[in-house]
């Protein structure tokens, strides 16, 4: 959603606006649990061969947190990028706190706007947004922030893709 000055174009709106889920959700089949429940069993076997308690502990603890996660559902948040900066639910970054933008079109599934905070620890905010929406934004952004130009996916971000998060 995306709101439109008197004209009906978004060009000059005063901000963009829509709403996301949090996170994509992906199903998880049976066979993806019991894959990650075999590993960390595995893991704690190998912990406990080890007499090393504490990472046996680690792994359990691990495991029962994501097998948790994994089933949660994303709430809907709303998303508006303004002349102020970019605010995701009640949380609000400002322009001088982000370095550049880029939008990644993902075929067959909603295009990501990815925000490089100025930021070491978790530097990357990721929002899901319709085509449309992606070109309002994409406009808005220009404004006040540099594209950036390559897609620099981390391997982090490919081995989470992997595992479904």
């Amino acid at each position: 959603m995306t709101q439109k000055s008197e004209d009906g174009e978004n060009n000059n709106a005063p901000s963009v606006v829509w709403r996301a889920a949090e996170f994509e959700r992906r199903e998880r089949t049976l066979t993806w649990y019991v894959s990650i429940i075999a590993v960390a069993a595995l893991l704690i076997i190998f912990a406990l061969f080890q007499n090393n308690f504490f990472f046996a502990f680690f792994i359990f603890l691990a495991t029962g947190v994501l097998v948790f996660f994994s089933s949660r559902k994303p709430r809907a948040i709303e998303f508006r990028i303004d002349d102020t900066g970019i605010t995701a639910g009640l949380v609000h970054y400002a322009f001088d706190a982000l370095e550049h933008f880029q939008v990644r079109e993902r075929p067959g599934q909603l295009h990501e706007i990815i925000i490089k905070r100025k930021t070491t620890l978790n530097p990357l905010l990721k929002i899901a947004v319709d085509e449309k929406t992606a070109e309002a934004a994409k406009r808005k952004l220009l404004e006040k922030l540099p594209e950036m130009s390559e897609d620099q996916e981390s391997l982090l971000d490919i081995f989470t893709d992997w595992l479904g998060f």
